[in-house]
């Protein structure tokens, strides 16, 4: 149910003043007589208003109506219908002071809502830093999990960039914390980009290398985004851009940066990644991970590099080349099918192996302007590769090569094709 709206009829007169901050109007209500509990739909009452408004008089008035210090301390963690507090909302909008005065009056630092999220983690989202020291010394729990994934303080801190209170939480909460999915507060540093929060974490103890529960590292989610910043502060620190990222070993932090078309973060791996993956056995050459995602600019970085055009046969992907991979338009989309020209022209141009099964995939893929490039590479088929091309009708007899027509008149064929080559 959704108790963000409030009902103007539902308002009691007290929270109504709580909620201008009119501090005189709540007192003379008061003192009429009028009650300070009266909940509205949402199941705030007057100390939810003033806490929210940031309202310090406000608050310490009707924290002072209460007539015990037993009921003063239910009033301050009374809950809405969704379990928010007045500790909550004023941690949420960053009123230290008021904040202070609902600790001393026996306000729970680890009251959570229904979605499980505590003061501390509220002030620390919205970057309160003095919200967040003052409930870190009040006993706030700073290694609770929240929220659906499990994330803790020092993750949310992280994915917003909030660095100083990174710093803090570093110092009293677990580095190496992680959520459901096995994420450190540093991984999703690397993640969102936060490079101060990253270097801050890693100073302070964390793991540069931790693997999510999918084999990925902090280098590779880096690469995968493009945070050149968080892929230098990673390798100052030891990162290792050569740790397999998933079960068959052979992704790395390189093939996400061709993948993904991060020019300048491929540029910088490329100088510390093991050769291994361009054409060992049992690895994919991230010139496959270029192709497939139709990333030219990669590619060419790739092969200026020396990587080969001819890679290794890829099982992981059903390939026996980038060339074959590239001609395989079934399976892409429309922009990327349309990159495809560009793509064969560079492997072309870098020495790609063309072999006589790559004609008719051209004519199956119905990318037959493909064919000219090819054949200027790799000549005209012959045998099998010339019955692929142009196959016999089903019923007919079968066909009679023609040979070229220079071939008859004993001159050579078309673009230096041998004369009485069969087409």
């Amino acid at each position: 149910m959704d108790f963000s709206e409030c009902y103007q009829h539902t308002c009691s007169a007290v929270a109504l003043a709580a909620r201008e901050g009119n501090h005189s109007l709540v007192s003379k209500l008061i003192q009429k007589g009028y009650s300070a509990d009266v909940s509205d739909n949402r199941g705030w009452n007057p100390l939810h208003e003033a806490a929210f408004r940031g309202s310090y008089e406000c608050v310490r008035t009707l924290i002072k109506a209460a007539s015990s210090s037993r009921r003063r301390r239910d009033y301050v963690n009374s809950p809405a219908h969704d379990s928010t507090t007045p500790l909550l909302l004023a941690a949420q909008k960053g009123h230290a002071r008021v904040a202070k005065v609902l600790l001393r009056a026996g306000a729970d630092a680890n009251r959570a809502t229904d979605d499980d999220t505590s003061p501390l983690f509220a002030a620390v989202s919205g970057g309160h830093m003095e919200v967040v020291e003052l409930l870190a010394r009040n006993g706030a729990e700073v290694d609770r999990a929240h929220s659906v994934s499990r994330w803790s303080c020092l993750h949310q801190a992280a994915f917003k960039g909030h660095a100083e209170i990174v710093r803090l939480l570093a110092g009293v909460a677990r580095v190496n914390a992680v959520d459901d999915f096995e994420i450190t507060p540093l991984f999703v540093a690397a993640q969102y980009g936060q490079r101060r929060c990253l270097e801050i974490l890693a100073d302070a103890g964390a793991n540069v290398n931790c693997q999510s529960h999918d084999l990925a590292t902090p280098m590779l989610i880096a690469s995968q985004e493009g945070h050149l910043n968080c892929v230098e502060a990673l390798l100052d620190r030891g990162a290792d851009p050569n740790l397999y990222c998933n079960e068959e070993k052979w992704q790395l932090p390189v093939h996400a940066a061709a993948e993904f078309g991060h020019v300048r973060v491929l540029e910088r791996l490329l100088a510390v990644t093991d050769r291994v993956c361009d054409r060992g056995a049992g690895k994919v050459s991230p010139v496959y991970s270029a192709v497939l995602r139709g990333q030219a600019e990669t590619l060419r970085v790739l092969l200026r590099e020396g990587y080969s055009p001819d890679a290794q046969e890829c099982p992981a992907y059903g390939y026996s080349s980038p060339l074959a991979a590239a001609l395989c338009t079934s399976a892409m989309s429309v922009e990327i099918r349309g990159r495809v020209p560009g793509l064969v022209r560079a492997l072309l141009g870098a020495g790609a192996r063309v072999d006589g099964g790559l004609y008719a995939r051209c004519l199956e893929q119905d990318l037959p302007y493909l064919l000219e490039p090819l054949l200027e590479r790799g000549g005209v088929p012959v045998g099998e590769h010339l019955a692929e091309l142009v196959p016999d009708r089903p019923g007919s007899p079968p066909r009679r090569r023609r040979l070229a027509p220079a071939a008859a008149e004993g001159r050579p064929g078309p673009r230096g094709v041998p004369a009485g080559r069969l087409l």
